[in-house]
């Protein structure tokens, strides 16, 4: 299963691995994809630690939230998770998508996202745009597992989906 944000990466001709770090070959450029043996887990840290000994990283323009945002921008193929994981993700089965009511939202003061809940359960969902007006979410039904799919202001029609 997706695991979020996911950072595409754009095209490219190889990655491989040299030394301490994996590098990632464009038409034109070549940068540092990750640092392959620092000791810490989390993929932004050790992009930091990369601009610390002045190497440049790859250039990351935009996180995917949610799997709508995936959908819409279906010319990425390849992923990079918060873990520094190169993943390849296309969709392969259709999945029944509803739309529900949120019942109950709210911003915590600790960081600025926005919690709600739907009609149906009990789970609680997260966005990161707390301004956003939302009445309804649409939500992806795979077996016993909900996965948010878009949040509207007007109730959608319930459908399939390719995931």
């Amino acid at each position: 299963m997706l695991s979020f944000p996911l950072y595409p990466v754009r095209q490219y001709e190889l990655i491989e691995e040299r030394g301490n770090y994996k590098y990632i070959r464009g038409r034109k450029r070549e940068w540092v994809l990750d640092y392959v043996n620092h000791p810490n887990p989390d993929y932004f840290e050790r992009r930091m630690d990369l601009l610390k000994e002045g190497i440049k990283p790859y250039p990351l323009y935009k996180g995917f939230y949610t799997i709508s945002q995936l959908l819409e921008n279906r010319k990425y193929k390849t992923y990079i998770t918060q873990q520094g994981k190169l993943i390849k993700w296309k969709p392969t089965a259709y999945y029944p998508v509803k739309s529900y009511r949120v019942t109950q939202k709210w911003i915590p003061r600790e960081t600025p996202r926005l919690l709600f809940t739907i009609e149906p359960s009990c789970e609680i969902y997260e966005v990161p745009a707390p301004n956003q007006v939302i009445n309804y979410a649409r939500v992806v039904e795979i077996g016993n597992r909900r996965i948010l799919f878009d949040i509207t202001e007007e109730r959608m029609p319930d459908t399939r989906i390719k995931l």
